[in-house]
């Protein structure tokens, strides 16, 4: 079988993305608005280090290649955010300078971008959701893992485009819904690794509104279809899961998961990976600054367990995170885990418990 997916393919789908998003922004615009101008913020900003390293290639104990290097990190950059009552966009870039002191030769400059926005096509009902990411990651697992100071060669760009139009239904205190399609489009410079795809989102949910104060529930559909430039066939994640909570008290409950999963990994698999799961656990709110969530279940690949909990205080805050799930390489582009500012938001904002009404 020869494969289904070239490099014009991904061109061409990135310039129909890119006018997609171009046209509903437009349109956007274009339509008339009962409310006041939206607020616009701009904030300009910079960040230097100076750091030193011991071995600035990472190379092993003994070999020629290990250096010792003084390296000057500048970072400008500019953050922008707009909302207005139906659009909302936001823009993160950075320009980052990596200037080595004895190996100048390898001084370089990269781009991180991050943009999203969100418009309000058809009020309270229509939506679209769009984003653009620019960022580097280690392609390679078995490779020396560094980050942009280091010289490894296992250093990517990364790029990933995505536009989503959805339907929110709110039912007045019984139910929300949302019916979401996402066309997402990963790209980097490097055409031997599993960071090129294309991928077709699809979600289904149902969440108990606020009239379900004891009892709340949920279902929830989701399909991912992928297709990566190195292999013929397409990666399929797929579920159908139910979830149910039960208020005990006001802090306490306890929860359930059951569904079922059908995915394709292809590669020849001899066990499918498909099958039911379901989940059992609990959630406790002690305090407002304290929370637990905790749940062990099945899945077709074995027990699972999960864990959530985290703690806050007046100048300190302590998190611990456990799952065991599957992800994609589209999955692992959006997660951000050097990012302190977005650690500490997560961490120091109040967040609604799992299966209230999210609008």
């Amino acid at each position: 079988m020869s494969p289904t997916n070239h490099t014009k393919n991904s061109c061409d789908y990135r310039a129909l993305l890119l006018l997609a998003t171009y046209s509903a922004t437009a349109l956007l615009l274009s339509l008339p608005s009962d409310s006041d101008a939206g607020d616009l913020v701009l904030s300009p900003n910079m960040r230097t280090q100076l750091i030193f390293t011991d071995n600035v290639r990472l190379a092993p104990d003994g070999s020629p290649g290990k250096e010792a290097d003084f390296v000057t990190r500048l970072v400008p950059g500019i953050y922008g955010r707009y909302t207005s009552r139906r659009f909302s966009a936001e823009v993160d870039y950075r320009l980052i300078n990596i200037i080595y002191a004895n190996l100048s030769q390898n001084n370089r400059t990269l781009h991180n971008l991050n943009t999203k926005g969100t418009g309000e096509l058809v009020e309270n009902f229509f939506y679209v959701d769009g984003a653009v990411r620019m960022r580097q990651i280690n392609r390679s697992l078995l490779g020396r893992q560094g980050d942009d100071v280091n010289q490894t060669g296992n250093l990517s760009n990364i790029r990933q485009y995505s536009l989503s139009p959805y339907i929110r239904k709110r039912f007045g205190g019984t139910a929300t819904t949302e019916l979401r399609y996402a066309r997402i489009l990963s790209e980097s410079d490097s055409s031997s690794t599993y960071l090129n795809s294309q991928a077709n989102s699809y979600i289904a949910s149902i969440l108990s509104g606020t009239d379900f104060q004891v009892l709340q529930w949920g279902l929830n559909y989701v399909r991912q279809d992928i297709d990566f430039d190195l292999r013929p066939d397409t990666v399929r994640i797929e579920s159908e899961v139910a979830n149910v909570r039960y208020n005990i008290t006001r802090r306490f409950g306890i929860t359930g998961t059951g569904g079922y999963e059908n995915n394709t990994f292809g590669g020849g698999l001899q066990t499918k990976p498909k099958g039911t799961r379901w989940s059992a656990g609990f959630i406790w709110v002690p305090t407002p600054r304290t929370s637990i969530e905790a749940s062990a279940g099945q899945r077709f690949f074995g027990d699972t367990y999960f864990l959530n909990a985290s703690h806050r205080m007046r100048l300190l805050a302590f998190n611990s995170y456990y799952a065991e799930n599957i992800r994609s390489a589209i999955n692992i582009l959006n997660v951000d885990a050097g990012n302190t500012l977005s650690v500490l938001t997560a961490l120091f904002t109040a967040q609604a418990p799992p299966g209230t009404d999210p609008a």
